[in-house]
């Protein structure tokens, strides 16, 4: 009962966002995405901003608004006001400061992250962006951006099941109040995921790009069978083994490739095994 538990708990772990792309829209003044069903903007940039041109930025999500007054000082300096309100946890939140930049340096913001999906910030600044306020920025389903001057746009796609990654964020929060074992028992179930998680992409590559892998194979396997009719000796002898090459070649490929695929489903199964003997129940 306990490896099944384990398991299953595994499996949960494998929802984790994918298909991450990265798109830069350049040189606008106003933008209106909406992410493809079932994904979500987990980042949002905002940059190449010239302060001597830009005095105002907009940024409305499902999520959280944000909007800057910038007032350029001098060649060197800009003041930059911010406020962020997050539309899930009903909090505004303000930013003011001083930049100091050189003629060559544009300003930066930067929203959510691309690694952490429920802990990115808000960020920004002239080249290496300082986080603006402590506040946490949930990935948004849409954006609309507006500014007074063009400027270029960067946001990261991903594909992510919400309610699903709750579910596995909540189930390791349970576990982890396991007293002594709790924590160690969710980093091997993350460590497991993870593997799993990579065995599937792996996997998936596989499948879907099974004709070119075997065609380059293929390729290498006829060079080899080439040499060797073009070596010294009698036709018949080179032609059996061409043909032996051939076949051999491709029983080793088989074979890696069963070894390779039954070793990481080892690997994934006895550390779930090994899991589901610290879970404390049954």
């Amino acid at each position: 009962m306990r490896l099944y538990i384990a398991s299953l708990i595994a499996l949960l772990l494998l929802v984790l966002p994918a298909s991450a792309t990265d798109t830069t829209i350049e040189g606008v003044s106003s933008q209106y995405l909406d992410a493809a069903e079932g994904n979500v903007f987990s980042y949002i940039q905002l940059h190449n901003v010239d302060p001597a041109s830009v005095t105002s930025l907009y940024l409305d999500t499902d999520t959280y608004t944000f909007d800057a007054d910038i007032t350029y000082l001098n060649w060197y300096s800009s003041q930059v006001q911010t406020s962020f309100f997050s539309k899930i946890e009903n909090t505004t939140y303000s930013f003011s400061d001083t930049w100091y930049h050189l003629p060559v340096d544009d300003l930066s913001f930067q929203f959510g992250s691309k690694d952490d999906f429920l802990e990115g910030l808000a960020a920004g600044g002239p080249n290496i962006p300082l986080t603006m306020y402590n506040a946490t920025v949930y990935p948004p389903q849409y954006f609309d951006f507006s500014s007074d001057a063009a400027i270029d746009v960067t946001y990261h796609e991903v594909e992510f099941d919400s309610a699903a990654f709750t579910l596995t964020d909540a189930i390791k929060n349970i576990i982890e109040k396991v007293p002594i074992v709790g924590p160690h028992v969710v980093l091997a179930l993350s460590l497991t995921g993870s593997i799993a998680a990579t065995f599937y992409t792996y996997a998936v590559f596989t499948i879907e790009n099974w004709a070119i892998l075997l065609m380059t194979f293929e390729t290498f396997v006829l060079f080899r069978a080439v040499i060797i009719m073009q070596g010294r000796g009698k036709q018949s002898k080179k032609i059996s083994k061409a043909l032996t090459s051939i076949v051999s070649d491709n029983k080793a490929m088989l074979e890696f490739m069963i070894n390779v695929f039954t070793k990481i489903i080892e690997l994934v199964y006895s550390a779930i095994k090994a899991i589901g003997a610290w879970i404390p129940f049954t």
